[in-house]
């Protein structure tokens, strides 16, 4: 039977042709191919088309003349080069049998040519089955950082949101292009903070429903967030909304939950805001808290709608526990009068003469006091008030944010529910909470949250791959929760995890392969440092335009931030993807000679980050990947089509450094899209330096990796080892953004490494070593990168292991 040929882009080509004259054309096309295949984008489809008439005027050929062995052997160098190894192989077997009942030179040396190419092709057909993926996959994500060293000693984060509130749900075309009649809407959330977007949500669909403009369906929300306090506050919101949904709107219970939760909304941060709090709030905190410690450490769910998974239960319990026991008995009353008083004065005023609540927002500049609503102070006798439990974290109070900023934050545009006459910033907000705890309602069991703790790449990661699992490959994660979704909102986390690299390679595959389906975010951290999209794709991608960002990523720019704005990235831009198919078609790739300049181009960004101004925080742009990033991007290029060779090409390269390139190092920050497409002189850089890392890496990544490793300084995993021993406690004052750490050794290639115990273990070093250190809860976790794997763990034993 003759190999069928892909009939994409492939023209027809008349039937009376010779087979002669037909692989000559094929030849022509391939040859021509190959002198145009570093054309830029623009005219990227023509050098890459050819190849495909090739492979068809191969085939016609082969078809005209089944005994001839010469447009065998010529499809198959084609089918190689568009990355079908599989049909490649079964056209030279064949072409190798034929060659097997001829004599002579040639057919020797075709022999050996076709026998060569076999081997490479079976190089790049590696047989790993999915079971062990999965479990390599599983292994890397909890023992191998993603990120470079930092000597912060906990992650950023911020669990009160600054955006002005919106929902993420729009029943106009929303189902109208994947299926008008889906049962289930999905949503993520990544740094999902006070989730009052995912409230707002439930408000509007709600209000929908029941005006009868969208189809009732099920709503999955997951929350994710990198910080416990985050999710344990918003579980405690959960709680206290459901018991609102069942209690009359006017009922004195009712009144006294929207005063907490207008509490736990502005004060629940670690060290921002109200200091101070009214009895019933405290009292009716604890209550809650106790409720929901009860039911986590009972290993019941906190509500029927809201699941939290079970690797997740003690966190929650040591931030609500540390609420409850310990956060009250951190600081006396006096020395919280003292410091709010302190941080107060040298705050800058409100500006309230607008608003009619001039006399709380005074009151607040005094004493970081909020008040209740009238009603509760009507009824509250007790004169008794606490201190915020949720402070005592921190020696200092951060009071730069203003909580009266929920006027223009909460604006109700999308909800027909509007305040009445707010005299207090209660009133404005009373509305907002009631209409979720009514959509709560109304929902019941249509609705499920989802909390995920963690980096939102490492939730990200394990939905992807079905990693919710036990060590035994048992499953943890229900299996009716979804695993893509049709909303994914990430705030500005992006400014911290790598920019749009990360945004494209891990939220990305989660989103649902559907036009309507779109994933927005924002840049907040440095949005004065990017005039539009393209400045920051060329600086955190080397993507210089639209065009490359579709060939490499299938994505398409849907809105581009606000250009009305001074900062137009500080607004939201929505990504989709630009086909349904997983994919792409040869002739959508990037060709292999730009390709190949990315790529270097990317390594040697992640390599040799541009120095940066470490007095200037606010500008710095973080750059925290890691070359695992690298690892991870070859197995998700492979996933969009790019063939495997030309990925095993370039981490040879780099391995043995061998790379000749017209790419460099950047040589400004942040990179504009001029500097991207500059070419330079192509003359061979070295990569020594990182040789043994990248190197050590490619091994552990193996099993994933769409190709076998064939280079001899490649570290066998018998040599890869792991290693644990203390070093010195560390202080600094001006925090070292991870992306500018690097290790050097300034004294022998070997140096020695002495464990706790005081056993000494022989470490290779490299003389500029680029470690994978971390900080994290006190303590250091490093990678040196030699052909051994090394971590540094405060407080651990030395302790000399196999890796994986």
């Amino acid at each position: 039977m003759e190999p069928s040929l892909p009939t994409r882009d492939a023209p027809n080509v008349s039937e009376d042709v010779s087979a002669t004259t037909l692989r000559e054309e094929g030849n022509a096309s391939y040859k021509a191919r190959k002198l145009n295949q570093g054309a830029h984008l623009p005219h990227v489809q023509e050098p890459l088309l050819k190849i495909l008439p090739a492979c068809e005027k191969y085939a016609k050929a082969v078809r005209l003349s089944p005994s001839d062995d010469a447009p065998l052997r010529n499809l198959s160098a084609a089918l190689y080069e568009l990355g079908d190894y599989n049909l490649c192989t079964r056209v030279a077997t064949k072409a190798i049998k034929l060659l097997a009942t001829k004599v002579g030179d040639d057919a020797l040396s075709n022999t050996q040519k076709l026998n060569q190419r076999l081997e490479k092709a079976a190089t790049h057909t590696p047989k790993v089955s999915e079971d062990d993926k999965r479990r390599r996959r599983s292994e890397l994500l909890r023992t191998l950082p993603r990120y470079r060293p930092s000597m912060l000693e906990s992650t950023e984060y911020f669990t009160v949101g600054h955006d002005v509130v919106t929902s993420l749900f729009n029943h106009v075309g929303m189902f109208d292009q994947y299926s008008s009649e889906a049962e289930t809407v999905s949503f993520f959330l990544g740094g999902v903070g006070d989730a009052r977007n995912v409230f707002q949500t439930l408000s509007l669909i709600a209000e929908l429903e029941k005006s009868g403009k969208t189809s009732p369906r099920h709503y999955h929300f997951t929350l994710n967030d990198i910080h416990k306090t985050a999710l344990a506050r918003d579980l405690v919101i959960c709680i206290l909304l459901d018991d609102l949904s069942v209690l009359g709107e006017d009922s004195a219970e009712a009144l006294m939950i929207l005063n907490n939760l207008e509490h736990n909304l502005l004060r629940f941060h670690p060290h921002h805001d109200a200091q101070v709090w009214p009895k019933y709030a405290f009292d009716q905190l604890n209550r809650t808290i106790d409720r929901a410690l009860h039911l986590l450490r009972a290993d019941n769910q906190p509500l029927p709608w809201l699941y939290v998974h079970e690797e997740d239960v003690p966190s929650y319990v040591g931030a609500l526990s540390y609420w409850k026991e310990k956060a009250p008995n951190a600081t006396t009353n006096a020395q919280v009068i003292t410091r709010v008083c302190d941080a107060m004065k040298q705050k800058s005023p409100s500006h309230p003469d607008r608003r009619s609540s001039l006399m709380e927002e005074r009151l607040y500049d005094e004493a970081a006091v909020l008040l209740p609503s009238e009603d509760v102070m009507r009824q509250e006798s007790s004169q008794e008030w606490h201190r915020n439990i949720l402070d005592q974290q921190q020696g200092h109070f951060d009071v730069g944010f203003n909580p009266f900023e929920c006027y223009t934050h909460f604006p109700f545009d999308e909800v027909t529910t509007k305040p009445k006459s707010p005299g207090r910033l209660f009133d404005h907000l009373a509305p907002f909470f009631l209409d979720a705890s009514k959509a709560i309602k109304h929902l019941g069991g249509r609705l499920q949250f989802e909390c995920a703790l963690g980096d939102y790449t490492v939730i990200a990661e394990k939905l992807q791959f079905g990693l919710y699992q036990t060590e035994d490959g048992q499953k943890v994660r229900p299996p009716h929760f979804p695993g893509v979704y049709d909303r994914i909102h990430l705030s500005n986390v992006p400014d911290y995890v790598g920019g749009h690299l990360s945004t494209f390679l891990f939220a990305m595959p989660i989103l649902r392969r559907s036009f309507a389906a779109h994933l927005k975010a924002n840049c907040l951290r440095n949005s004065d440092s990017f005039s539009d999209v393209e400045e920051y794709f060329s600086e955190y991608q080397l993507i210089p335009d639209e065009d490359t960002l579709k060939a490499l990523t299938q994505v398409a720019v849907l809105q581009r931030g606000n250009p009305a704005y001074p900062c137009p990235l500080s607004d939201y831009t929505i990504y989709v993807w630009c086909q349904p198919n997983i994919k792409h078609g040869f002739s959508c790739l990037l060709p292999r000679k730009a390709f190949t300049k990315w790529f270097y181009g990317l390594f040697f960004r992640l390599a040799l980050p541009y120095e940066q101004d470490l007095l200037q925080n606010s500008k710095i742009i973080f750059s925290p990947l890691n070359f695992t990033i690298l690892l991870r991007l070859i197995t998700h290029l492979h996933i969009l089509g790019y063939p495997s060779h030309w990925m095993s090409d370039v981490l040879n390269n780099i391995i043995e450094s061998k790379v000749t390139t017209t790419a460099r190092p950047p040589r400004t920050k942040p990179m504009r899209p001029a500097d991207v497409r500059r070419e330079y002189r192509s003359c061979h850089l070295c990569t020594a330096p990182f040789a043994q890392e990248m190197a050590t890496l490619a091994r552990l990544f193996e099993p994933l990796l769409p190709f076998s490793l064939t280079v001899a300084n490649i570290p066998q995993e018998s040599d890869i080892y792991e290693y644990h021993f203390s070093i010195p406690s560390y202080q600094s004052f001006i925090p070292r953004p991870s992306n500018l750490m690097r290790h050097h050794n300034c004294a022998s290639p070997t140096n020695q490494a002495y464990a706790a115990s005081g056993r000494k273990a022989r470490i290779p070093f490299m003389p500029s070593l680029h470690g994978s250190l971390r900080a994290r809860n006190g303590y250091f976790g490093s990678f040196i990168r030699a052909s051994a794997a090394i971590f540094l763990d405060c407080g651990q034993h030395s302790t000399r292991k196999r890796y994986i």
